[in-house]
């Protein structure tokens, strides 16, 4: 890549769709303000780097221009750690997770307390029943780590024969896996990031490498 063309560095991760048709309602996997926020902020970084050579400037312009490439990524890092996901369960979804969860799965002293967080949640969606009818689709706001958790907790269950509960388990896993794609696709645009600001930084020294040449930097950045 070179950033002294302005050339954008290229993500090879190519974003899925953050909808999805059910009963010919349209969902979506995240909000509207909560995507919008998360796409500027990661935009937010290589415009700042396309905007800044940093070329023939001293040595503390430099610092200064790193450790502000470095502040905006550790914002989208954020961003993304507290972003809310729509988590989505029909009626039949519902009964199941939330069975398995009082009566079939076991729990560590850590696993415990996260069970308890998300039969919580889900009890105080559901309310007392009232607005979930058989097709009813409500969502569930939870967060990247949050669905970690979930599909931990149902990995460790196993189910005999074909039955209802085991293809509505698998409907559970499917909406599980819509959010961890769209997280996926963020967390790997960031770690990209880490090199990509890695080679600015080396570019930004004059003759320290050839115009057009990436460099390959080691990542030894934390995930988020």
């Amino acid at each position: 890549m070179n950033f002294e063309n302005n050339e954008a560095p290229v993500v090879s991760t190519i974003k899925p769709d953050v909808e999805f048709t059910e009963n010919d309602n349209l969902y979506r996997i995240i909000g509207f303000e909560s995507e919008d926020s998360l796409d500027k902020k990661l935009e937010a970084v290589t415009a700042y780097m396309n905007e800044n050579t940093g070329k023939g400037e001293e040595e503390h312009v430099k610092d200064s221009l790193y450790g502000q490439a470095q502040t905006l990524l550790n914002e989208f890092k954020m961003e993304l750690r507290d972003a809310k996901f729509n988590f989505h369960l029909d009626h039949r979804q519902y009964k199941v997770l939330t069975y398995l969860l009082n009566h079939k799965l076991e729990y560590d002293v850590n696993s415990l307390f996260i069970a308890l967080e998300l039969t919580e949640m889900l009890e105080n969606m559901h309310g007392d029943g009232n607005k979930f009818q058989e097709n009813t689709v409500l969502e569930y706001p939870v967060t990247a780590t949050e669905i970690t958790y979930v599909y931990h907790l149902l990995a460790q269950h196993k189910v005999k024969g074909l039955t209802n509960e085991a293809r509505a388990l698998a409907s559970i896993l499917i909406r599980i896996g819509e959010i961890s794609k769209l997280v996926s696709f963020y967390d790997t645009s960031s770690k990209n990031l880490v090199e990509d600001i890695q080679n600015w930084a080396m570019m930004m020294n004059e003759g320290l490498i050839e115009p057009g040449v990436d460099m390959l930097v080691e990542d030894t950045n934390d995930e988020v």
